[in-house]
């Protein structure tokens, strides 16, 4: 009896704990956010957010998501205040002045965002700051120099040719419709996996390959954690499904990339060695890296390697795909528009025996370009860069930002 008693006696007292803890709590989180209110007063906010989620509750990942976004800045014209979750609000600017004066400060990214994506890509040139990105950056300066990308024209035209190859068979010389962005996507990582590693996967037309599906996999665990609020905690993610879905895939490519780094390191070991050359086509991005010295001679860690070859993938395959969708999308609503791309090509190729195009025909096509120019304006590949203030920050309208805010 005495037992029960203190027994019933332990769990009040928890109970009580647990609910004058929480009602705490309650008031901290209300007080916090109505500090942030008045801290955030000068910009407006989206009127219609959620009181707990904030924004988030519109990040919908459909054409709803879209539309919201440009109801936002039709409404606001220069900046706003997107509340991710209950305190934790970012200021999003679009106006070319608010714009201008942010990235015109070189401030750093957005820590708490971008780490989302760091034990995939770690510290390579989106992420890194400071001595050690401007030291990175000359490092791989050379790898974009006009002979190096000039025997690239080739490998895109290959993984093209590919492409359109699958598209005539699944058509079967009737008109249809697909989903473009997965297909561009293959497209693109097609292209980089020879680019970077001259590695032919053949991942256009076999399915489910380990890095693939592995790329795709955290790109989209990636953005499912920011749009649900209790995986920005870290212990809540790792712990989850989701976690332990995206560690695994996170072994996976680095497994693939050191593997295949290793194996190039050893062969350039022995050919230095007994003296030999390779003839290959051209030097991929790997060549770059694994050559590359700064001026006291020292030349990039085995991880820093790592880290630049996951950030090349990370920015080169989504972001370009996204861009070639979009273009792909207007051609096909402005016909108009399309014929006289379709023209201007057709000019190019009209004395040669195939279809190939050379480095030096892309800057004989001023219209296609143009075009694309403009697509990319309209649909950026990347709508969103966020960065953390080192130092208040004033926009040309007298609005001030501070120190720490993003």
């Amino acid at each position: 009896m005495a037992f029960t008693e203190s027994f019933a006696a332990l769990s009040a007292t928890v109970a009580t704990l647990c609910i004058t803890s929480s009602i705490v709590a309650l008031v901290v989180l209300f007080i916090q956010k109505w500090k942030l209110e008045r801290q955030f007063a000068a910009f407006p906010s989206d009127p219609e957010r959620h009181w707990f989620m904030g924004s988030l509750s519109k990040l919908t990942a459909d054409e709803k998501e879209v539309q919201w976004g440009k109801d936002i800045v039709k409404r606001c014209v220069t900046a706003s205040v997107l509340w991710l979750g209950p305190i934790k609000p970012i200021v999003s600017v679009y106006h070319p002045d608010t714009v201008k004066a942010v990235v015109s400060t070189g401030e750093p990214k957005a820590e708490d965002t971008y780490s989302y994506i760091r034990p995939w890509i770690g510290d390579g040139l989106l992420l890194s700051a400071g001595k050690k990105w401007a030291r990175n950056r000359r490092l791989l300066t050379p790898g974009f120099h006009f002979d190096i990308l000039k025997p690239y024209v080739d490998i895109f035209q290959q993984s093209g040719n590919i492409l359109v190859e699958k598209w005539k068979a699944a058509c079967g010389g009737k008109k249809t419709s697909m989903e473009m962005f997965s297909n561009m996507s293959l497209l693109t990582l097609d292209s980089l996996l020879r680019c970077i590693f001259s590695v032919e996967t053949n991942c256009q037309t076999v399915e489910n390959h380990p890095y693939i599906k592995g790329i795709y996999d955290i790109s989209i665990l990636a953005m499912q954690r920011f749009r649900f609020l209790p995986f920005h905690f870290d212990t809540i993610f790792q712990w989850s499904p989701s976690g332990r879905r995206f560690r695994k895939a996170c072994d996976t490519l680095h497994n693939y990339a050191r593997d295949i780094i290793q194996k190039r390191k050893s062969a350039l070991k022995e050919e230095a060695a007994n003296r030999q050359t390779r003839h290959r086509k051209y030097i991929d991005f790997l060549d770059i890296l694994l050559c590359a010295k700064d001026s006291d001679g020292q030349g990039l860690t085995d991880q820093e390697i790592y880290d630049e070859v996951d950030t090349f993938m990370f920015e080169g395959h989504d972001t370009t795909a996204s861009g070639l969708s979009w273009f792909l999308y207007d051609m096909a609503r402005l016909p108009e528009f399309q014929q006289k791309c379709q023209e201007e090509i057709d000019d190019l190729l009209v004395d040669r025996e195939d279809d190939r195009l050379e480095w030096d025909d892309l800057s004989n096509m001023p219209y296609l370009t143009k075009c694309l120019k403009e697509s990319l304006r309209v649909h950026s590949p990347v709508p969103n860069i966020m960065r953390t203030l080192t130092r208040p920050l004033t926009f040309p309208d007298g609005r001030t930002l501070q120190k720490g805010e993003c």
